[in-house]
């Protein structure tokens, strides 16, 4: 997704086109990702981990194989500070986590989410549109991916095709 909102802002020189692309090829991802383990029943951990190496192939497709430079504008995303002394990167994630606690205390898409994950059979005869709630977490997902991928294209002024090896190791890490 990187590499696309790098492309898209590379051609325009426009960030928020930049932004919006990355976020959109993130979520498309996401969405893919759904389908592909609600409708096909591929397992989550194989689904997710092919689709990786789907897309890292197309980055190294769409540019070569080499980086995008001159993202001198993403530095605030990466590097910016507000009032000098607050990271953005700081400020976007407590603006996420604050965004998704509302969503999931306060829509019906979080509180189906919250009946998913605690058991998708009590939700499916609940009533709960379960495939279309999951691949919907599948998309906003992607979106957040697409979002961490701005951040670190700021941290570094640069999108690096084959950028980010290991952090889905650490991101697995984490959640375990």
């Amino acid at each position: 997704s990187a590499i696309v909102g790098g492309l898209a802002f590379k051609a325009s020189n426009s960030l928020a086109l930049g932004l919006l692309a990355t976020a959109g090829t993130g979520a498309l991802f996401g969405l893919l990702n759904g389908l592909l383990i609600t409708l096909l029943r591929v397992p989550p951990f194989i689904g997710t981990l092919g689709m990786m190496g789907i897309a890292r192939g197309f980055a190294l497709i769409f540019v070569n194989g080499v980086p995008i430079y001159g993202l001198e504008k993403y530095k605030i995303l990466g590097q910016g500070k507000v009032l000098q002394v607050i990271p953005v990167p700081t400020v976007i994630t407590l603006a996420v986590f604050v965004l998704g606690f509302l969503i999931l205390n306060y829509t019906r898409f979080g509180r189906f989410t919250y009946v998913i994950g605690s058991n998708i059979e009590a939700a499916r005869l609940s009533g709960v549109p379960v495939r279309r709630v999951q691949i919907g977490i599948y998309a906003v997902c992607g979106l957040l991916t697409g979002l961490a991928s701005t951040i670190e294209a700021g941290r570094l002024a640069i999108v690096q095709p084959a950028g980010g090896p290991g952090y889905e190791l650490l991101a697995l890490g984490a959640v375990l």
